[in-house]
C-alpha cells in the first residue's frame, strides 16, 4: 500500500483528522483517485504512532474489538445531544442505522429524533424480550397471553406492503432472495400493510423440527435456492 515503515515518535493526531482523512479516502473518484487514496492513508499512517497505527489496522480491516456496544453509544449520543436517552432508543429501533440517528440528534435534538417513524420496508432493531422476576409477574403485565413450545429458528423480520414483500435478518440484512418460500407465504396474507417477527424453521415431513444447524444452512444458503427449497423447506412463525 505504500505505508511508511516508521511510526511517529510521539501521539498527534486527532480523531476529526481520521475521520476527515478516511472521508476524503471514500470520496475520492475519478482519474488519478487510486494515487490520491495512497497517498492519503500513507500520510495517515505517517502521522500515527505505533500503537495508533495498530488501531487504525483493525479499524480498516474490520477487525477491531474496542467495547462500544449499542446500548452504550446510545447513552452517550444521548448526553452529547442532551436528549433523553430513551428517545435516541426508540429512533434507533426504527431507524436501524445508529449513526444515522447519532447525526440527527446532535444537528437537531430531539426535533430530529421524532422524524424517525415506523416505515414499511425498512427493517427496524428486533424486539428484545423483557425480564420478570417469576411467571406469575410475568403473565400480570402481559395478559392476556398464550404459551408455546420455543422451537429454535432464525430470527426473520417480514415486510409487506401492497404485493412488495420483504424478509430481514436480526441484524436487519435483506434475505428474500433466499427465502422464496416465506415470500410467498406472506403474499397469501389478507393484509395491505403488515410488520412480523418471527422465526424461520426447517421441518421435517412429520412437523418435527430439524436440527438447529440445518435450518441455519439452509437459512444462509445463496446458491441452489430453487432446489433447497424443495428438500430443505422453511416455515414460519
Amino acid at each position: 500500500l505504500g505505508l511508511p515503515e516508521g511510526a511517529a515518535r510521539a501521539p498527534s493526531l486527532q480523531i476529526l483528522d481520521v475521520d476527515e482523512a478516511l472521508s476524503r479516502i471514500a470520496t475520492a473518484t475519478g482519474r488519478g483517485s487510486q494515487a490520491a487514496r495512497r497517498r492519503e492513508l500513507a500520510d495517515l499512517y505517517g502521522r500515527a504512532t505505533e500503537q495508533e497505527q495498530r488501531f487504525l489496522t483493525a479499524l480498516l480491516l474490520g477487525e477491531l474489538r474496542q467495547g462500544a456496544l449499542e446500548g452504550l453509544m446510545i447513552e452517550a449520543i444521548a448526553r452529547a445531544a442532551g436528549v433523553a436517552s430513551s428517545d435516541v432508543r426508540r429512533a434507533f429501533m426504527v431507524a436501524g442505522d445508529l449513526s444515522e440517528v447519532a447525526t440527527a440528534a446532535i444537528a437537531n435534538g430531539r426535533d430530529g429524533l421524532a422524524n424517525f417513524a415506523l416505515t414499511l420496508l425498512r427493517p427496524l432493531q428486533p424486539m428484545l424480550a423483557q425480564t420478570a422476576t417469576d411467571l406469575q409477574g410475568a403473565m400480570t403485565r402481559v395478559h392476556p397471553a398464550a404459551v408455546e413450545w420455543k422451537v429454535d429458528g432464525a430470527r426473520i423480520q417480514a415486510h409487506k406492503a401492497g404485493d412488495e414483500v420483504r424478509i430481514f435478518t436480526r441484524n436487519l440484512a435483506d434475505i428474500s432472495a433466499r427465502v422464496p418460500e416465506i415470500v410467498e407465504a406472506l403474499h397469501t396474507l389478507p393484509v395491505k400493510a403488515v410488520i412480523l417477527d418471527g422465526e424461520a424453521i426447517a421441518l421435517r415431513e412429520n412437523g418435527r423440527p430439524h436440527p438447529f444447524q440445518v435450518t441455519m444452512s439452509r437459512f444462509g444458503s445463496r446458491l441452489g435456492v430453487e432446489e433447497l427449497r424443495r428438500s430443505v423447506p422453511l416455515s414460519t412463525f
